[in-house]
């Protein structure tokens, strides 16, 4: 008999919120939000009962990471009482709860590596889930369909799929079994072909960073294995830089696009985005220390752009809508992470390459609010999380507490 655990069951209820991260938007309930949103809610409950299970509260001891988060989520909330646009910044603050509770959710249930292995595959079965309705929103439209990733915004789709290429690589230098090394293992080449679908530079430019992965590590792989993973990696490329054009017109169109993103980094305006960055720029000047409320930037640069416009960078949004103090606490959820990967020898070069392309992919985009990133993040500080107390401490109190609730229960009987 197969005993399951109170745990296992929480840690299914998480890989299924993860699992549906990647494609969080593409699915809308009326009256609901997301379907990713209401997923997230039956997984914060999963996990609150089973740490709550048996008369005993069975709680991770508490990292800096989830304490900055804290601060920069009541920051962000905070802002509502300056801010220039209260409905958006309350909107946007009930955003960076969810989020906030997503990072428990992870630091409480990834215990051990297994537990964050589990995490990580299903972040990577659901990006090749979003890859998969692209492919089927691609053969099944119209020559209009130019760039109709299955109703995603092209831009997060790319820079998402780009994400999980360190992720599904770190499974794969390490798997065991055949069938997970080469679900992972073949994971870059699909992430090429999603940003040939989507035709995004922002998506192009990180994952160029996001497969720096595979020269750095493919040592750790048998020779078989690095020939094999290389040639399907370099056909699929071939295939959709070459070969699938001359098939189908839209790509020729998106091969356009991306090809010209080394000329308009040089001599453009990255798609309007330098217009846009220098009015944020501009009004960050007129309140940089506590900005002008949270999730505020369209509104607070629409005088000098014309009309309402995202940031199309994550750091500027930040910085123009909470301050130098609210840019300092998101830079610090960045910067515990790193420190925690530098702790983790055994993943370390895998780690820095997706931080490298988290750090990357905020850049051309406003995903400071982007449940991907806070998973990425949340599941890095989770490895190796600096602690606010010792374990050992930890352990103590929830022991004089067990004892404590034992004798209350004892006095009552």
């Amino acid at each position: 008999m197969v005993r399951v655990s109170t745990r296992d069951i929480a840690l299914a209820a998480l890989a299924v919120f993860v699992f549906s991260i990647p494609y969080e938007n593409g699915i809308r309930i009326a009256g609901i939000g997301t379907l990713a949103r209401l997923i997230g809610y039956g997984a914060i409950g999963v996990v609150l009962l089973a740490s709550l299970g048996h008369a005993r509260i069975r709680l991770r001891v508490p990292s800096l990471f989830l304490l900055a988060a804290a601060l920069y989520v009541l920051w962000g909330l905070a802002t509502y009482l300056w801010s220039i646009n209260p409905s958006a910044t309350m909107t946007r603050g009930a955003t960076l709860v969810q989020l906030a509770a997503m990072a428990w959710m992870v630091h409480q249930v990834g215990w051990t590596q297994r537990h964050r292995d589990v995490l990580a595959q299903a972040f990577v079965l659901g990006t090749y889930a979003s890859i998969s309705v692209a492919l089927i929103a691609f053969f099944t439209a119209s020559q209009t369909g130019y760039r109709d990733v299955g109703g995603l915004n092209p831009n997060y789709f790319a820079i998402g799929c780009a994400f999980a290429v360190p992720v599904a690589w770190s499974l794969a230098v390490r798997a065991q079994r055949p069938l997970l090394f080469w679900l992972n293992a073949l994971y870059p080449a699909f992430a090429i072909l999603a940003v040939v679908l989507s035709a995004s530079r922002g998506g192009f430019i990180t994952l160029l960073v996001a497969l720096t992965v595979i020269p750095l590590s493919l040592s750790r792989m048998g020779p078989l294995r690095q020939a094999m993973v290389f040639a399907f990696v370099a056909a699929v490329a071939g295939a959709s830089f070459v070969a699938a054009p001359q098939v189908f017109a839209n790509l020729e169109r998106n091969l356009e696009r991306l090809g010209g993103t080394v000329e308009e980094i040089e001599e453009g305006t990255l798609t309007g985005r330098t217009g846009i960055w220098e009015a944020g720029f501009e009004v960050f000047r007129e309140s940089p220390i506590i900005g002008h409320g949270y999730a505020t930037f369209g509104v607070a640069t629409s005088a000098l752009t014309g009309r309402i416009r995202a940031a199309h960078n994550a750091f500027l949004s930040v910085a123009v809508g909470a301050g130098l103090i609210g840019l300092g606490m998101f830079v610090s959820l960045l910067l515990i992470a790193t420190v925690g990967v530098m702790r983790n020898p055994d993943r370390r070069v895998e780690y820095l390459v997706l931080l490298a392309t988290l750090v990357v992919g905020m850049s051309p985009a406003n995903l400071e609010h982007n449940k991907s990133v806070w998973f990425i993040l949340s599941w890095l500080a989770a490895g190796r999380p600096l602690m606010l107390v010792p374990p050992a401490w930890a352990q103590q109190l929830r022991q004089r507490l067990d004892s404590q609730r034992a004798r209350g229960a004892d006095r009552l009987g």
